[in-house]
């Protein structure tokens, strides 16, 4: 669970380093350029949101996820995502700045989430764990 939760902090982490650095090179100027970054933020987001509850809805024991809810998913996160990019490409200039701030700080609590959870799970909680098989005494 730790690894998912870390590679979901990683990925959150990189967009949110490239999403800035495009901002501050004027890379998402126009609104057009805005739409694609914000359904490119809502597929990455929603994706991670959705991974988490394949693995915890499975059992959390690393079984492979069942292909139908996968492909469903997936194709109801892409069709959202599709249809909010061309609402988003509708706005002004001043319409965006909230929706970008609100983008951004759920990017920053996802990987700072991710990070922390998965730093406590891995240094604390395996620790605690107690074997379920027996060690191999007899008696």
């Amino acid at each position: 669970m730790e690894l998912r939760l870390f590679l979901i902090a990683c990925i959150m982490y990189v967009f949110s380093l490239i999403s800035r650095w495009m901002y501050s090179k004027g890379k998402i100027a126009d609104s057009r350029k805005f739409a694609k970054w914000y359904s490119l933020y809502l597929i990455f987001i929603l994706n991670s949101a959705f991974y988490l509850y394949l693995f915890v809805s499975n059992g959390g024991e690393g079984a492979p996820f069942p292909l139908k809810k996968m492909l469903i998913g997936a194709a109801i996160i892409c069709v959202y995502s599709f249809c909010r990019f061309f609402k988003v490409a509708k706005t002004t200039k001043e319409q965006q700045e909230p929706l970008k701030a609100s983008a951004l700080d759920w990017c920053n609590t996802v990987y700072f989430a991710g990070f922390a959870a998965s730093i406590i799970m891995f240094l604390f909680v395996q620790d605690l764990k107690f074997p379920l098989r027996p060690c191999g005494i007899l008696f």
